[in-house]
């Protein structure tokens, strides 16, 4: 008798098991993200809270103190990351708010330290002396 799924299965059997067991995972986060995004957006507003664009395909969840990209990184797909946000709302965090995409570009630009890279200078005209090679067949003299 096994004890564990896959204790005395055939290497056919266990990659057939694995897709099988793959294929309802995809289906259930396919079903559940979408879901959680909503609850999200019911949570914060489903319009940008700096303009009040409303229009829900540009809409975005913004990490007010920061720190969105680093929430992605900690892992789990879509689901974990908006589980991740949905737990925190749930738990009483005011850390995010709805914005539209340009609004969302023009507060992650603002919040990153300027660089100013010096331009370098420009030459005016051609060197002295020297002479301009065209590359037309009609004007393939030096002139």
């Amino acid at each position: 008798m096994a004890i564990h799924p896959g204790d005395n299965e055939t290497d056919e059997q266990r990659l057939a098991r694995l897709s099988r067991n793959a294929k309802h995972q995809r289906e259930f986060y396919a079903r559940k993200v979408p879901v959680m995004k909503a609850e999200i957006f019911d949570a914060i507003g489903r319009t940008c809270a700096h303009c009040g664009y409303a229009d829900e395909r540009a809409l975005e969840i913004d990490h007010i103190h920061g720190g969105g990209s680093q929430q992605r990184k900690l892992g789990g797909g879509a689901y974990g990351y908006y589980k991740r946000i949905s737990d925190a709302i749930r738990a009483g965090s005011k850390d995010f708010r709805c914005l539209c995409r340009n609004c969302n570009w023009i507060a992650h630009l603002d919040s990153q330290p300027v660089k100013v890279i010096p331009a370098a200078p420009r030459p005016v005209g051609r060197p002295k002396g020297a002479k301009t090679q065209f590359t037309h067949n009609h004007c393939s003299k030096v002139a």
